[in-house]
């Protein structure tokens, strides 16, 4: 690990089944099907699938469970494409991926935190056919959680355009998010990060506690402030009615912006928010299609964008 001279690089994991990866125990790491950490570099993640034959009861405090966990900012040039998280058989087949824990477990689908050149390819993956239960108040619960570096995340199919409860979310906690993208929600540094032509749809999230539902949730603060951003040609909703749907009391985001850069313009176009809905009854219910806020100001160009049936 002491210079990137010395790291493993040019690996290739594909075509690969890895499933029932499970820690019952651990309080950090409830299962990751692959973790590649500190010492490496320039790895290709292609074509593998990711499931559990079994529901999943028991597991420590705040675990953290994973498909695929990328996690090294001094390592760059990672390529994690075409992979499948889901389901109980391959290509997310079969009946639910399902965690229904009396525990804080937190899910991440594919996360990826890495250094900021050369980029980074997150593309044409699939996570889908998914049933998660915590009590975990959690804000990072997510399909998808890129946290740092230069990366491309293009072409990814979360849940289903046709059908709705595909993914279905439930906690008793208070405050929890699940996003499908969270996306810039680390501390050590980011570069260019374009969020391009990826497709989320068939998203339910219910249960006792509060729970925010977001899309696609990009944002920057502190040391990672200056982080510039393309969020261009995402479909967030699918073709059916109540495609994303919230019945907890709290809000429905289908694109949000916290970023607060301001060295930059954010760009926001040519996106597609359709078909989201919320049944609660407080009035915490927002429903907004596309949010460009920042959290202490920022640079927005939102452009070319279509919002309907919310």
């Amino acid at each position: 690990t002491t210079s990137t001279t010395h790291f493993n690089s040019g690996n290739v994991i594909s075509n690969n089944n890895i499933f029932d990866f499970y820690n019952s125990t651990s309080t950090s790491n409830g299962g990751t099907g692959l973790n590649v950490s500190s010492g490496n570099t320039d790895w290709s993640v292609t074509g593998n699938s990711f499931y559990q034959t079994a529901t999943r009861t028991t597991y420590g405090a705040a675990a953290v469970v994973s498909a695929i966990n990328i996690s090294n900012t001094a390592g760059s040039n990672f390529t994690v494409t075409g992979n499948y998280v889901g389901g109980t058989a391959p290509l997310c087949a079969g009946t639910a991926y399902t965690i229904n824990a009396t525990t804080t477990v937190v899910f991440r689908g594919i996360l990826i935190s890495v250094g900021v050149t050369p980029v980074s390819n997150v593309t044409s993956n699939t996570v889908r056919n998914l049933s998660i239960t915590t009590t975990s108040a959690s804000t990072a619960q997510s399909a998808f959680s890129v946290q740092n570096g230069g990366l491309n995340v293009d072409g990814n199919t979360i849940g289903s355009q046709s059908a709705t409860g595909d993914i279905v979310f439930s906690t008793s906690g208070t405050g929890a998010i699940f996003s499908a993208f969270l996306v810039g929600n680390g501390t050590t540094g980011q570069g260019v990060i374009n969020i391009t032509n990826n497709n989320v749809g068939g998203i339910s999230v219910t249960g006792a506690g509060t729970i925010s539902l977001r899309g696609i949730s990009f944002q920057s603060s502190g040391i990672v402030a200056s982080t510039q951003y393309t969020v261009s040609g995402n479909t967030i909703g699918g073709t059916v009615a109540n495609s994303i749907q919230n019945s907890t009391n709290a809000s429905i985001l289908g694109i949000a912006g916290f970023s607060s850069q301001t060295t930059s313009t954010n760009s926001v176009a040519n996106n597609v928010v359709r078909n989201m809905t919320t049944t609660g009854t407080s009035t915490s219910n927002t429903v907004i299609g596309i949010l460009s806020q920042g959290s202490t100001g920022g640079i927005y160009s939102t452009t070319g964008n279509t919002v309907s049936n919310l």
